[in-house]
């Protein structure tokens, strides 16, 4: 394929667009956050992670996300609980929420967008999958 001066200004433009956004990590697996948040860097955006859902809300005022990915099951306090709290900040009102979950249940799927959320996705998950629902989602919320 050959690469013209339109599709270097349009990646650009993506890439440029993507530095806007800041993405929040709550999951208590450390390790999941460094390779998450990695991967996320390098496709341009911003992005925080915490391990302790009890600091979310206050992580969420300091940093502003666009979208948050949050973990369902976490010592302390549950993924549904902590959007639940989220939804609450008027700020947070509407930014897109994607819980990851290692569990293949489809109740909670349907469960976590009663509380709140925008999207599921369960553990272990390819990152173009995670990249493509964000990219939809932060499409829909520039909206």
């Amino acid at each position: 394929m050959e690469v013209s001066h339109h599709n270097c200004r349009w990646i650009a433009t993506l890439t440029e667009k993507r530095m806007k956004n800041r993405i929040l990590i709550i999951d208590d697996d450390a390790d999941l956050n460094q390779n998450l948040g990695k991967t996320l860097r390098s496709h341009g955006f911003e992005v925080e992670s915490i391990v302790e859902p009890m600091d979310a809300v206050a992580m969420a005022r300091r940093f502003q996300p666009n979208l948050v990915i949050l973990d369902v099951m976490m010592p302390g306090r549950s993924g549904y609980e902590v959007c639940k709290e989220l939804r609450e900040l008027t700020e947070m009102e509407h930014t897109p929420i994607i819980f990851v979950s290692a569990f293949a249940d489809e109740k909670g799927g349907l469960y976590g967008m009663m509380q709140g959320g925008d999207d599921w996705l369960q553990k272990p998950f390819k990152p173009q999958e995670l990249l493509m629902r964000i990219t939809i989602l932060l499409e829909d919320y520039e909206r």
